[in-house]
């Protein structure tokens, strides 16, 4: 896998960027719901109980939650955009995931050759601070609040480098479309000379509507 893949930090966000410690919730079906005890609240306490099964907003879901390993997903533009409004914004992430059992051996070789479009492989790298191989279960990608990774931007693992971006956006494009990207410099085959197909990228400057100033 060339250096370029994994790399250290740096001082921008990016696609590819790996947070330790990120709240990372897991719901069950069928959903279990908590309500404020409005009566309670009134009169100064945080008490809570079990809903009815019949689910009103502002109810509180009932989940699994553990501190994952994961790999912000959201595009460069989306990651602009979030920096000047970071409190009412959310973020794409997707947690790591070991390479070993109790995955099967057939899915683990899957992995590692990139024949497994719901995974991103990482192999061992010393800024995962593991020499387990790795990868990125894009079956699991969660919006989380955008302030719990700027939070930990300091503390990030490390980032992505050219190879490693252009993979990423390869992978996910396999998975939600099933299309191939490829995303290597190819021969065009009337001229013999070479197509980066990088200078094809279009960016994504449209105005920011989600989320009015």
């Amino acid at each position: 896998m060339p250096e370029t893949f994994l790399i250290e930090a740096t001082e921008e966000l990016s696609p590819g960027d790996v947070f330790p410690d990120i709240p990372f919730p897991l719901l069950k079906y069928p959903l279990r719901t908590y309500r404020p005890d409005e009566k309670a609240k009134r009169a100064g306490q945080q008490q809570v109980f079990a809903s009815d099964g019949k689910n009103k907003p502002g109810d509180i879901a009932h989940c699994a939650l553990n501190k994952h390993t994961v790999m912000l997903l959201s595009h460069g533009c989306e990651v602009e955009k979030t920096l000047a409004n970071p409190e009412r914004r959310h973020l794409l992430v997707a947690p790591l995931e070991a390479v070993e059992n109790p995955m099967s051996q057939e899915l683990q070789e899957r992995i590692r050759q990139g024949r497994q479009p719901n995974r991103l492989f990482i192999p061992s790298n010393p800024l995962l601070n593991s020499e387990k191989d790795w990868c990125v279960d894009f079956r699991r990608i969660l919006p989380v609040p955008a302030k719990f990774l700027l939070d930990s931007k300091d503390y990030r693992m490390s980032a992505m480098g050219e190879v490693g971006q252009a993979t990423l956006a390869a992978q996910l494009g396999v998975y939600f479309s099933g299309l191939a990207i490829y995303v290597q410099d190819v021969e065009c085959p009337h001229c013999t000379g070479v197509l980066r197909l990088s200078d094809f990228l279009v960016a994504s400057d449209e105005d920011d509507t989600d989320y009015p100033s």
